[in-house]
């Protein structure tokens, strides 16, 4: 009667170290049987079909930097990063997660409205405003800056003459630039105070005040 042949496939079995690991491959020899079989068996030191060729042709983790690598037989080798790194294109868990900074990623940045965060592993938190705005104490970013007006949604330069303006129109200064003079009548910024105005401190303002003055004087001398 001739002999059954009950091989499915051939089979590698490898001895292994102790620690499952499989680093110290000393041999490797066939072994015919079945692959019911040997899919579900395992006898003392070895190890059977599902982790044999990463025992056989083992791979080295990668730097995980900030970060631990998924090793051993049932896993793949990726960088499971520590809370608030990430993965860059360059390097695995070396760069903070998006709005996190300092040395060890564990600062979150504030919400810097029309600015931008010094995020990452060499930043401060700080926040930058866009040109033309600042802070308003309680909230970045968030006002325009001395010598801008909201405009269009944007903080937009003052007219050329104006230093503070309300809108980036001629009138609608609240105060001047240089040796300018500040009309009230018109919020313009002029060389010399219009007729019938005179020169206040920076501001043309109208006769009113010297009137009354000259009308309290004569009152009082008699």
């Amino acid at each position: 009667m001739e002999a059954q042949d009950n091989s499915a496939t051939v089979l590698a079995i490898v001895p292994v170290n102790p620690d499952g690991r499989g680093r110290s491959v000393t041999s490797v020899f066939p072994v015919i049987m079945d692959l019911s079989a040997a899919v579900s068996r395992s006898l003392g030191s070895f190890f059977f079909p599902s982790a044999i060729l990463k025992c056989f042709l083992p791979l080295a983790c990668p730097n995980c930097m900030n970060g631990t690598c998924n090793s051993g037989l049932t896993q793949n080798g990726t960088c499971a990063c520590a809370t608030g790194w990430t993965t860059s294109t360059s390097a695995s868990c070396d760069s903070c997660v998006a709005g996190g900074y300092g040395s060890t990623c564990s600062g979150v940045c504030p919400n810097c409205g029309q600015g931008r965060c010094s995020s990452g592993v060499t930043g401060n938190g700080v926040c930058t405003c866009q040109t033309g705005w600042a802070n308003n104490g309680t909230s970045f970013c968030s006002v325009c800056a001395s010598g801008y007006a909201l405009s269009g949604g944007q903080c937009q330069s003052c007219y050329p003459s104006c230093q503070n303006c309300t809108a980036t129109t001629a009138t609608s200064c609240t105060s001047c630039v240089g040796a300018l003079v500040y009309d009230l009548t018109n919020h313009t910024c002029t060389s010399n105070c219009s007729t019938g105005l005179y020169l206040n401190g920076s501001s043309c303002v109208g006769e009113w005040p010297i009137l009354l003055s000259r009308d309290l004087k004569l009152q009082t001398n008699h």
